[in-house]
């Protein structure tokens, strides 16, 4: 779909109509494959009241519920779910042309969620397309059947035989039936037979206007074929770039067990969120110090300026509190070991990222700074720390909405995301790559029991916690 700086003040019908659909047909297509892009760039972008049309919006709203409960989804089942919560379906919508047709690039979708959700915010009301002035001919036409009527009779019969075969993949223009509209084409003497039934639009809104003239036809992209040997290095490259690609949490027995920690999300639980944020915040630095890997961390339960005191808590094995009331004489064996470890520190801690927020954080600022985060000149892998599931953005939702988007995310970005929760509920989330808890195991001892998924077996990490210096050790 072509980008423009300036977007049109109004919005058509049928271009609307087109461009939900096409969204909509996206997402039923790739819902059933696993770490998608394209699913979880809708997923992760819109929600129900970024639709317009009750019946399509009904459609989003049951195939993200389905996805949330891991349901295989297929067009009868997704039917039969809709008959459920009492939608009446319109004549002439059938939920399995859904499911037919080619998928579009990552860019042509985006291009597509980003203009649904430009109408969303400004509550723009689509309208009928106004009838076009033609310049008179020297010998019009005697009855606009013979000519305009066919015309756009033709692209609808064309959209629903292209449907069969190879679909266009995006609404250039608007059209008046459920599918993308298709290249003008010269209509042939014979009258066509009558296209499908389009989707009702909202009542009192539309009404019959007259065809629109399409555009001029764009030139035809040449078909290339080629062979899967020439393809097949490149595709060998490309598959054994994303091997091997793991984070080590620093702690040595933990990561033995694990063999460090692959992309994906992370959920901790753990009812202390004092002894929880530590936690995250020592792995945080201990990844940034064992390598080229540059951490955001997600800070809302305390502000930059206690993280900071507590790293240097840790590093130097003295009081937080002593550090925090300012007790240490300058010229104290405490002070200097402060000193040193926070000049030791300043090195790794370039690679160390801390964003505040202390009300709702929504995905799309995580996404953007976690694109951000990547965007380095030396080739670091990247990990998105969130020390508070609860304050993730879910637009009404559940916690396990928030751990879907979260885990969308780090399948598109292919990092690894840490997210704290106090919810012990999660650790049967199947979104969750590592499912671990923290409990008390003795007096000054935890242990902390992960869960990876598609294993049977956890692995139990012992450690003892020492809150006045905010410090693990194994």
């Amino acid at each position: 779909m072509p980008q423009s700086s300036e977007r049109p003040e109004t919005i058509g019908v049928d271009e609307l109509r087109g461009l939900e659909t096409s969204v909509l047909k996206t997402l039923c297509l790739t819902i059933n494959t696993a770490g998608s892009e394209l699913k979880y760039k809708i997923l992760d972008s819109l929600s129900e009241d970024d639709f317009y049309f009750p019946v399509l919006r009904a459609v989003f709203r049951t195939l993200a519920e389905m996805h949330l409960r891991g349901d295989y989804v297929i067009s009868s089942n997704l039917e039969e779910e809709l008959q459920k919560s009492g939608g009446e379906m319109p004549a002439g919508f059938s939920i399995e042309q859904l499911f037919d047709g080619s998928l579009p690039s990552l860019g042509e979708l985006t291009g597509w969620v980003n203009r649904l959700k430009e109408r969303s915010r400004s509550g723009l009301i689509p309208t009928v397309a106004p009838p076009v002035r033609e310049t008179p001919s020297a010998a019009p036409p005697k009855a606009d059947a013979t000519v305009v009527k066919p015309v756009a009779e033709m692209k609808k019969k064309i959209a629903e035989e292209l449907r069969k075969s190879s679909p266009p993949s995006a609404p250039a223009t608007p059209a008046p039936s459920l599918e993308s509209s298709s290249p003008a084409v010269t209509p042939p003497p014979a009258k066509p037979k009558s296209p499908p039934t389009p989707l009702p639009s909202p009542p009192a809104r539309e009404k019959s206007s007259p065809a629109v003239t399409p555009p001029p036809s764009k030139p035809r992209v040449k078909a290339v074929l080629s062979s899967e040997g020439d393809d097949w290095s490149s595709y060998l490259a490309d598959l054994a770039s994303k091997q091997g690609k793991s984070y080590d949490t620093g702690f040595k027995r933990l990561d033995q067990e694990l063999g460090g920690l692959a992309p994906g999300l992370m959920l901790l639980v753990d009812e202390d969120r004092e002894r929880i944020v530590n936690f995250l915040k020592q792995v945080t630095d201990q990844m940034a110090v064992s390598g080229p890997v540059r951490c955001l961390f997600l800070a809302s339960e305390q502000p930059k300026a206690t993280l900071r005191l507590r790293t240097l808590s840790r590093l130097a094995g003295v009081s937080v509190v002593d550090i925090e009331k300012g007790r240490l004489k300058k010229d104290s064996p405490e002070w200097q070991r402060v000193e040193q470890a926070g000049r030791a520190a300043a090195e790794w801690l370039k690679r160390v990222f801390v964003y505040e927020f202390q009300d709702e954080l929504e995905v799309a600022v995580v996404r953007e700074l976690a694109r951000k985060l990547a965007e380095s000149p030396e080739k670091a892998s990247s990990v998105v720390v969130v020390d508070s599931l609860e304050k993730v953005e879910r637009k009404g939702g559940s916690l396990a909405i928030a751990a879907s988007q979260l885990k969308a995310l780090a399948d598109s970005l292919d990092v690894l995301i840490l997210a704290a929760t106090t919810d012990p509920t999660l650790l049967a989330s199947k979104d969750a790559d590592y499912a671990s808890v923290f409990r008390v195991a003795s007096t000054g001892q935890v242990e902390l029991e992960v869960l990876r998924a598609g294993r049977e077996s956890s692995t139990v990490a012992r450690f003892r916690y020492e809150p006045d210096f905010c410090r693990f050790t194994e």
